[in-house]
C-alpha cells in the first residue's frame, strides 16, 4: 500500500500540536511525523477529505505540499535510524535487533513503524517516569491513545490486573498488537476506536499521552471513567502554554494536580480524583 504525505510548513511546535488536533480524526489520516521543518501527515489517498485539508491550512494560514510514500520495509528503516532509549535505571526501550540490557528493571521491545511512542520523545519518557512512582499492582488501567502500546506494556510489567489500550489509527492498532506479542503480554486488551467506543468505567488509572485539544475535549469523560481516588497521568502538553488550561479543566472535574515534570518544553502531570 502506498501513502500520500502532506507536509505543513511550520517549525513552531505549538502550531504543529494544533495541526495534529485539527487533523486527528479526519478520515484517511494514518499518522504524523513532527520535524524541525514542519508537520508531515501520512494519509490514505482513497479516504482523505481534501476540502477539509484545504480549510485547515487556510485557518492556520499555512502552506502545504503533497508527496507519495511507497510501502517500505519498516524494519529496515528503523534498524537504520532507531536507537535504544534508557529512562533512568527503570526502563530500557529497544528494537528486537538491539542487544538486551540488564541494568534496568524493565525492558520493552518495540517495532515502532509510524506509530507514536518509541520512547525517544520527552512526553513518553516523562510518562514512564511518572508511572514509576505509581502502584499498578492489581489495578484496572485504561491507556487512551496507545500508539505503539509502549505504556500499556509497561503497565502490565508493573503488575496491573487488566489493561484496555485504545487507538483510533489502524496503523497504531496493528503495531500495538505486534509489540504486545513481542513482549508476551497477557492482560492487555487492544481496541481500535475512540474514547466514545469505550463503555467500560471504574478504571483505577488512566494514561493519556496525546495532545492539548484532545485532552481538553475528553477531560470530563476521562474523569467519569475513573474510579474514586483514581489517578490520571497526562502528557502531550506544552510546558507553560498548555498547563493552565489543562489544570483548570481537570480541576472542574475534581481532578487535582499533585505532581508535574517538564522536559524539552513539554510537561507531564499526575492528577488524583477526589470524591464529589
Amino acid at each position: 500500500m502506498s501513502f500520500t504525505t502532506i507536509k505543513f510548513t511550520t517549525s513552531d511546535p505549538v502550531m504543529q500540536e494544533l495541526l495534529i488536533a485539527d487533523l486527528y480524526e479526519m478520515p484517511g489520516i494514518t499518522g504524523f511525523e513532527e520535524t524541525d521543518e514542519g508537520l508531515i501527515a501520512y494519509v490514505d489517498p482513497d479516504l482523505i477529505a481534501w476540502e477539509a485539508i484545504q480549510k485547515t491550512a487556510q485557518l492556520r494560514n499555512l502552506q502545504f505540499e503533497t508527496g507519495q510514500l511507497a510501502e517500505r520495509n519498516w524494519n529496515e528503516e528503523w534498524e537504520r535510524n532507531f536507537s535504544p532509549v534508557v529512562v533512568d535505571d527503570f526502563c530500557y526501550i529497544r528494537a528486537d535487533f538491539h542487544p538486551a540490557y540488564k541494568a534496568v528493571q524493565h525492558e520493552i521491545i518495540i517495532t515502532p513503524k509510524m506509530s507514536f511512542g518509541t520512547g525517544h520523545h520527552a512526553t513518553t519518557q516523562m510518562m514512564i517516569s511518572l508511572m514509576r512512582q505509581v502502584r499498578f499492582d492489581g489495578k484496572k488501567v485504561f491507556d487512551f491513545g496507545t500508539g505503539t502500546g509502549i505504556l500499556a506494556i509497561l503497565t502490565e510489567y508493573l503488575g496491573a490486573a487488566a489493561i484496555l489500550a485504545v487507538d483510533y489509527d489502524i496503523w497504531s492498532y496493528e503495531n500495538a498488537l505486534e509489540n504486545c506479542s513481542k513482549n508476551n503480554t497477557e492482560k492487555i486488551q487492544l481496541m481500535q476506536g475512540t474514547l466514545e467506543d469505550v463503555s467500560d468505567t471504574g478504571f483505577d488509572i488512566i494514561l493519556a499521552n496525546i495532545n492539548r485539544n484532545i485532552l481538553l475535549q475528553y477531560m470530563p469523560a476521562m474523569a467519569e471513567m475513573l474510579s474514586p481516588n483514581g489517578i490520571l497521568l497526562l502528557s502531550g502538553i506544552l510546558a507553560g502554554d498548555d498547563e493552565p488550561a489543562i489544570i483548570q479543566a481537570a480541576e472542574a472535574q475534581q481532578l487535582h494536580a499533585v505532581q508535574s515534570l517538564t522536559k524539552d518544553k513539554w510537561a507531564a502531570i499526575k492528577f488524583e480524583k477526589s470524591e464529589r
